[in-house]
This record gives structure tokens, sequence and C-alpha cells, in this order.
């Protein structure tokens, strides 16, 4: 099982999991999130699935995925949450590979 120790920090919001990480992965996964962000892409499915891109054929360079946009809905200052928006998918993560 991987965990947060596992992955390499390569810039202030990209963490990185070598592809050594698992046999079977092709390229290494980055996914860009602060280190709250990726706290809580271990809760859901999203390290699982960023690892499991990153074992198709035909891809080349990384794996990446943003960490959870519901993740980012901190409380404000004045202790509310900020609103919902309407024209997102929250909780959705994004995976695309680089050619």
């Amino acid at each position: 099982m991987v965990e947060k120790k596992d992955f390499r920090r390569v810039d202030k919001f990209i963490w990185e999991l070598p592809k050594e990480t698992r046999p079977d992965m092709r390229v290494p996964a980055r996914i860009f999130a602060s280190a709250e962000m990726l706290d809580s892409a271990f809760r859901d499915r999203t390290v699982e699935q960023l690892i499991n891109t990153a074992t198709l054929p035909g891809i080349l360079k990384y794996a990446m995925a943003s960490a959870p946009v519901s993740a980012a809905r901190t409380s404000a200052p004045n202790g509310k949450r900020p609103p919902r928006s309407s024209s997102t998918s929250a909780g959705s993560p994004t995976f695309r590979s680089t050619a």
C-alpha cells in the first residue's frame, strides 16, 4: 500500500511517486496538491487511480492528477465554509497523461 512517505516533493505543489513503486507502472505518477490536499487524496481513491493510470499502455512521461476539489474547500477566516459552486464537479479527480 502506498503512503505519503513514498511520494517525493518535486515543488511546493507537485508530489511524485517513482515508477518503481509498482512493477507495472510505466511512468512516474504526479499529483498537484498542497500537503494537506495530498493527505485527502489518500482518503478517496485518487492515489490508487493515479497509479493505475501510470500503468496504461502508451502513456508517456507522467501520469498526473490534481487533488480532489472538495479537499480545497476549507473554512474561511470567519469560520464559515465558502459557497459551493454549481459549475464544478467537486470531488472528481482529474487525470491526464502527457505526450
